[in-house]
């Protein structure tokens, strides 16, 4: 009986159970906030002036190793762009991260989604007497694709704090952005945080 009991604590440890609490503990809720430019890659992604973005994101790990991880991410943004336009996003994607023995991580990802666009200057239309007037700016729908690096500092790592702090370059390629202008590219530097409210059972 003593060994029946011994043998079911082992069975535990590698259940089910024991593997979502321990992905549940990965699960973070973050904050990036990020200037917006337009650009190829790494083409001066701090660049003034400066366009506010925000982004209230999150992941799940898909697997999970002593150092290493693969996330499905999830996002949803807002930038505001000065001499271009105002933009709402949501997307998701997949990530790599690997984490030091000190906790300097390094990440790389792939996000898509979707965007609405509203033109940051006013736009006018043709009436029935031929004269201009000002019309609703209803939007503009697109998908992106793009890529995104990451660096940071996990501090559970070493001080057993559920919080960490990066650094990240984000680049998407927005499609059928409009007629005269199928594709637009830009990138976003953003300073983020992360904190992890989900403690491990």
């Amino acid at each position: 009986m003593k060994k029946l009991f011994v043998l079911l604590g082992i069975l535990c440890q590698f259940s089910p159970l024991n593997s979502t609490a321990q992905k549940r503990a990965e699960i973070p809720i973050g904050i990036e906030f990020y200037n917006h430019t337009i650009g190829l890659p790494f083409d001066n992604p701090n660049k003034k002036p400066f366009n506010f973005g925000l982004a209230i994101t999150s992941s799940y790990p898909l697997l999970l190793k002593k150092h290493s991880k693969i996330t499905l991410d999830g996002e949803l943004g807002y930038f505001k762009h000065k001499e271009l336009a105002t933009g709402i996003n949501i997307n998701t994607g997949l990530s790599y991260t690997f984490t030091t023995g000190i906790g300097i991580y390094f990440a790389a990802g792939i996000p898509l989604g979707y965007i609405r666009t509203f033109n940051a200057y006013d736009l006018y239309s043709l009436n029935d007497n031929g004269e201009y007037e000002l019309s609703k700016d209803k939007g503009r729908s697109s998908l992106f694709l793009g890529y995104s690096l990451q660096v940071g500092y996990d501090f559970r790592k070493k001080l057993n704090i559920p919080f960490s702090f990066y650094v990240k370059n984000e680049w998407w390629l927005q499609t059928n952005y409009s007629k005269y202008l199928p594709s637009l590219l830009q990138n976003t530097l953003r300073i983020g945080i992360n904190i992890y409210p989900f403690k491990q059972n």
